[in-house]
């Protein structure tokens, strides 16, 4: 009868490690309650329901010395890898469109374009890594007790880089678009059309604005901000009141170009436009 009520104890113990297990709160660490519950309980003595309260006990004011240490010695939380990730993520953005911008003063190489088409499309392992960066960085705040201390910024913050990760995937779904047109047109994939010296020197004027947009976007480090920065605000609403008055001159008889420069024209508004929807998002400054 001995055996059997120790092997009906340790059967509770078991269970009710593996229900702990499964809180999410515990993170990858879950997967060690059950065997730490097993081995803290099964080392003591508890031969009746007293013994077994005091032995709990016992292992709670552990868990509580444990938890007080590392409120002490625990590093300070901080936001730095997640932060760097969706920063650099604009900067790999500004680079492209403003190389864009260079091609399209210049020969349009096709080579160049090929080059610049490949890095837009590299965007997507950009966008994962920095994704992955931010659940990383959650994971460690959810493991240091010292978020408890914090309130609730912490959370404020993850979740500006999560808003800013998503407006600059869409943005680059069009920024992707814009890099392969050009290289249809070069290449000769799009009915032999040429693009006009004129076109091209306008809408290279229309990209270096759009590279200013995300540049400031990287130098105000606007994924930190609870609302967008004045120089963001003003930098966006010139590029789409420049965007929207070229339009109309560039498309009025455009000739043969007309597909080609309607594609371009159109992918360069919805990038702004992401954009736009992400200040919406953080809300206006001042």
């Amino acid at each position: 009868h001995v055996r059997s009520r120790r092997q009906r104890q340790m059967c509770i113990r078991d269970r009710a490690g593996l229900l702990l297990a499964q809180v999410r709160f515990f993170g990858q660490q879950g997967q060690q309650v059950p065997v730490v519950a097993a081995f803290a309980l099964a080392g003591g003595t508890a031969t009746s329901i007293g013994d077994l309260g005091h032995l709990l006990l016992m292992v709670g004011v552990g868990a509580l010395s444990a938890l007080a240490t590392n409120l002490v010695m625990a590093p300070t939380i901080r936001f730095k890898d997640a932060e760097n990730a969706v920063l650099d993520y604009a900067d790999s953005m500004h680079n492209i469109v403003d190389g864009l911008a260079d091609e399209l003063r210049g020969d349009l190489e096709e080579s160049s374009l090929d080059h610049w088409a490949w890095a837009a499309n590299a965007l997507d392992d950009t966008s994962r890594n920095a994704r992955a960066a931010v659940e990383r960085q959650e994971y460690r705040v959810r493991l240091n007790p010292r978020r408890f201390l914090g309130g609730a910024g912490t959370s404020g913050y993850l979740s500006g880089y999560r808003t800013w990760i998503s407006v600059l995937e869409r943005s680059s779904r069009h920024l992707q678009s814009i890099a392969e047109s050009l290289q249809d047109v070069r290449g000769g994939y799009s009915e032999h059309i040429e693009l006009s010296e004129g076109f091209c020197n306008e809408y290279a004027d229309l990209l270096e604005s759009t590279a200013d947009v995300l540049q400031t976007v990287h130098d105000e480090q606007e994924p930190n901000r609870e609302t967008v920065s004045d120089r963001l605000s003003s930098c966006l609403d010139q590029a789409l009141d420049r965007v929207s008055e070229c339009r109309q001159n560039l498309m009025n008889d455009p000739g043969e170009e007309e597909p080609a420069r309607a594609a371009l024209l159109t992918d360069v508004v919805r990038l702004l436009e992401e954009i736009d929807r992400g200040r919406q998002y953080s809300g206006q400054s001042g």
